[in-house]
């Protein structure tokens, strides 16, 4: 297993993922909601710089927070010393690879796989021994939820298409997005992602730069499949964070799942 270009891309712009997700709120408050039904220990898998982790902690419960990308824990620790010392102390953060290092046996009564984490995933059999080690991880009872976008509802941007443009607070710039979709394997469903950077300083020096992702797009289905095969019972299907019921033209695909005594 090669996950060398995660890292690297990772690794590399990290400074960028806070601008690229800042816009996303309302994830945030239908896995905190999660939290507060289950209780704790919480564990999000791929948690970034803390945007969905540190709002569940701030309600008291326990958390832990794994990445592969040490620069990416780097700001959730920044972002952990500005709050309050109760909040910080509930977080633990590990540097691993869930797919290839198992955590503690029946920890967590929640475990989720935000945003486009499942998408990461693209080696061969790499998703099905992440979630196979989550669902260990969990508490008798407990809830792992696994979530990607529905590409069956999605479209492809094979045009260079316009995304944002913002202010860049660390590089004293303003910088805008745009990207391209492009599947690159369509037995696998790998979709190679384009983005291109472009913008200026606070000296008035223009800067572009592109960075290129890829991601495998999963079906309901066969993350269901991943579910079953890590021994979990399918509880729910989800089209969208106000959890109304998954169907072909909702936007996310959130299948939940419950790990039985």
């Amino acid at each position: 297993m090669n996950t060398n270009w995660r890292l690297a891309n990772w690794e590399e712009r990290a400074d960028l993922y806070d601008l690229f997700v800042e816009d996303r709120t309302r994830d945030i408050a239908f896995y905190t909601g999660f939290a507060n039904e289950t209780g704790g220990p919480v564990l999000e898998v791929g948690c970034g710089s803390g945007r969905i982790l540190l709002p569940i902690a701030a309600r008291g419960h326990q958390g832990v927070g794994v990445d592969f990308s040490n620069k990416m824990l780097d700001r959730f620790r920044r972002r952990l010393s500005r709050e309050d010392d109760v909040v910080a102390s509930r977080i633990k953060l590990l540097c691993q690879d869930i797919a290839a290092t198992p955590l503690e046996k029946d920890t967590f009564s929640l475990v989720f796989f935000a945003f486009g984490m499942l998408g990461f995933l693209i080696e061969e059999g790499e998703a099905a021994r992440a979630v196979s080690n989550a669902a260990r991880s969990l508490k008798p009872g407990g809830t792992l939820i696994v979530e990607r976008r529905n590409r069956f509802a999605d479209r492809y941007h094979t045009a260079r298409e316009f995304d944002w443009i913002k202010k860049w607070p660390e590089k004293s710039a303003t910088v805008c997005q745009s990207h391209t979709d492009l599947i690159v394997d369509s037995t696998r469903q790998i979709r190679q992602t384009l983005y291109f950077y472009e913008g200026i300083d606070s000296a008035g020096q223009h800067f572009a730069f592109q960075q290129v992702l890829y991601f495998r797009e999963f079906s309901s289905l066969e993350i269901e499949e991943l579910l079953r095969s890590a021994g979990l019972q399918v509880t729910n299907y989800f089209g969208d964070y106000d959890r109304r019921p998954f169907a072909p033209d909702q936007p996310r695909i959130i299948v939940v799942a419950q790990k039985v005594d």
